[in-house]
């Protein structure tokens, strides 16, 4: 018994090393996504960005201190599937402070921050090389 034991907790093991999930080839097309986030302008730092499909995963980011982003569509993925999405931009998530030893804290998000989902709703087609420049400055304020 002990034998039977060992054996299937070792093809157990192998399962888990070999993985369940699917592989690369049963993901969809993907591309690299780049882009930028002002407000009239200036750089937005902190927001969050995504690229939501038609149909699928959205893609997400966050903006660093020039308002620069890349999408992420699985964790070790970067970009967003090809085709048509729904731009969504939310500029306040987090607000990044220096601590006195240099060390970045979040400050908690708010309540209710701040969207910014055009009416007439941004879309962009991703396809091959995708830089994108947003300016929420035109956009109009939505409380999420």
């Amino acid at each position: 018994m002990s034998s039977f034991f060992h054996s299937c907790a070792g093809l157990l093991c192998l399962l888990v090393l070999v993985g369940c999930g699917g592989s690369p080839s049963d993901q969809p097309d993907v591309y690299e996504v780049q882009g930028t986030v002002t407000q009239g302008g200036t750089p937005v730092a902190g927001a969050r960005v995504e690229f939501i499909p038609q149909t699928g995963r959205p893609s997400q980011a966050t903006t660093n201190e020039a308002g620069e982003f890349v999408l992420t569509y699985l964790d070790g993925v970067e970009g967003a599937v090809a085709g048509t999405h729904t731009v969504r931009i939310n500029p306040n998530p987090i607000d990044m402070n220096t601590a006195g030893g240099g060390e970045e804290v979040a400050v908690a998000v708010p309540p209710e921050p701040i969207l910014f989902n055009n009416p007439n709703p941004v879309e962009v087609t991703v396809d091959g090389e995708n830089t994108f420049a947003f300016d929420i400055s035109e956009w109009p304020k939505q409380r999420g």
